[in-house]
C-alpha cells in the first residue's frame, strides 16, 4: 500500500480523493491530527469521490466540533470547500459545561460522536480523576449511510469497553429522522489517565452464539405497530435458521421525535464478547415485514463469514488500533472500501503499520497492527 509522508515540519497533507473519497477521510484526519498534536493537517480534494464534492453541513459541523474541542486554528471551513486545514493547540479538557454541536439538518449526529470519541478519550481531566467530558450532539440519529444511534449504544461502545477498557456512555434523548433531524444525544466520556494510551486488543474468535437481541423502533407520527411488524418478521426468519438460539425483542416508540421514521437493529452476542449486528431503516415504499426480514438476512450473512467484526465495525476499529500500544488484530469478512481507506489515513498520520491477511479475497481476514 502506497503511503504519503508527513513533511519534516510536521505538516501532513491528506488527499481526500483517495479510495472511498468521502467524509470518513476528514473525520479520521481531524481526530488523529488533534490527538497526535500535529502542527497542521490539510485535507485536499475534500469528498472528491461524491456526486457533490466539498464540505456539506454535516462534515463542517464535525470539523468545527473538533476545532472547538482542541482550540484549533482553521481555514477552509465553509460549505462547499474542497480544501481544509486544522492546527490544534491543545488536547480537549473536561469541564462542567457540555460541548455542543448541531448539524441543523438530518445530518448524522452519530458521525459527530464518531469523530469526537477518540479525542474525548485523550482529553485532559480537570479536577477530580473521575471527571468526564460531556458532549451534546444534535441532528439525525437514524440516517442513511451512517450507523444508527443504537449501533453506538449496543455495539461499538460496549465492544470498546470490552476490548480497551474505555468508559463512554451515549444517551438518546430524542430521535431525529430525515428530513427534519433535531435528534439529541448526550455522550459522556471518561478520559484515559494522563500519559496512558489505549491498550492493544485481540478480536479474532467468536465462541458459541449465545443470543440475538432485536431493537425495533418508531418515532414521531409513525404508527407504533410498525416496530412490532419489523421485529416479528425478523425473529421469524432468524428462528428458521437458528431454532435453538435465544431471541429477545425490545420495542420503542419516541413520540417526541420530529417527523416520522422507523428502523431495526439486530445484535448477536457470542461467548467471547464478540458482537455482530445488522440494521435497516424503514422506508415509505417498503412493508415493515420486508424491512425486518432484510435485517435478518443481513445478520445471517454477517454470521456466515466467520469473522469477529461486522462490516460496520471494520473501519471504526482502525483508529483505535492505530492509537493503541502494541499489536492488535481482528478478523472480519471481506474488507470494505471504508476500511481500506481508514487504514491508509491511519498509516499516514500515526506511522502505524497494518497488514491484511488473505488478500486473495477468502472469507476470513485478519488485520494486524505493529508499531
Amino acid at each position: 500500500m502506497e503511503k504519503r509522508k508527513v513533511s519534516p515540519n510536521g505538516h501532513a497533507v491528506v488527499d481526500g480523493s483517495v479510495l472511498e473519497g468521502g467524509g470518513q477521510i476528514l473525520r479520521m484526519a481531524a481526530a488523529l491530527c488533534s490527538i497526535k498534536q500535529k502542527p497542521l493537517v490539510t485535507v485536499t480534494n475534500v469528498r472528491a469521490g461524491r456526486k457533490s464534492p466539498g464540505l456539506r453541513r454535516q462534515h463542517l459541523t464535525g470539523l468545527k466540533l473538533i476545532s472547538k474541542m482542541c482550540s484549533s486554528a482553521e481555514s477552509g471551513l465553509h460549505v462547499g470547500s474542497t480544501q481544509v486545514s486544522l492546527s490544534p493547540s491543545s488536547l480537549p479538557s473536561t469541564s462542567d459545561h457540555p460541548i455542543t454541536a448541531d448539524t441543523e439538518t438530518a445530518g448524522s449526529c452519530t458521525l459527530l460522536a464518531q469523530i469526537a470519541l477518540p479525542c474525548a478519550l485523550y482529553s485532559v481531566a480537570e479536577g477530580n480523576e473521575g471527571t468526564e467530558l460531556l458532549l451534546h450532539l444534535r441532528g439525525g440519529t437514524d440516517a442513511s449511510f451512517a450507523p444508527p444511534v443504537g449501533y453506538l449504544q449496543h455495539v461499538l461502545l460496549p465492544l470498546l469497553q470490552h476490548l480497551q477498557r474505555t468508559t463512554a456512555l451515549l444517551t438518546l434523548h430524542q430521535r431525529g429522522f430525515n428530513p427534519e433531524g433535531q435528534g439529541f444525544v448526550e455522550l459522556r466520556v471518561k478520559p484515559l489517565p494522563v500519559g496512558q494510551s489505549l491498550p492493544s486488543f485481540q478480536l479474532t474468535r467468536r465462541g458459541a452464539l449465545q443470543s440475538i437481541t432485536i431493537h425495533s423502533y418508531t418515532g414521531g407520527t409513525e404508527v407504533k405497530g410498525t416496530a412490532e411488524l419489523m421485529a416479528f418478521s425478523a425473529a421469524e426468519r432468524l428462528r428458521k435458521q437458528l431454532p435453538s438460539v435465544r431471541i429477545q425483542t425490545h420495542l420503542e416508540h419516541d413520540a417526541a421525535a420530529k417527523g416520522f421514521g422507523s428502523g431495526i437493529l439486530l445484535v448477536a452476542r457470542y461467548e467471547s464478547g464478540c458482537l455482530l449486528s445488522a440494521n435497516k431503516l424503514g422506508a415509505k415504499r417498503t412493508a415493515p415485514e420486508d424491512t425486518g426480514t432484510a435485517a435478518a438476512e443481513e445478520l445471517l450473512s454477517e454470521l456466515s463469514h466467520g469473522g469477529a467484526a461486522d462490516h460496520w465495525l471494520q473501519d471504526q476499529l482502525v483508529i483505535y488500533m492505530a492509537l493503541a500500544e502494541g499489536r492488535s488484530s481482528y478478523t472480519c469478512g471481506r474488507l470494505t472500501l471504508h476500511t481500506v481507506t481508514a487504514i491508509r489515513v491511519a498509516e499516514q498520520l500515526t506511522g502505524a503499520t497494518f497488514t491484511v491477511e488473505a488478500p486473495d479475497g477468502t472469507v476470513r481476514r485478519g488485520i494486524d497492527i505493529e508499531e
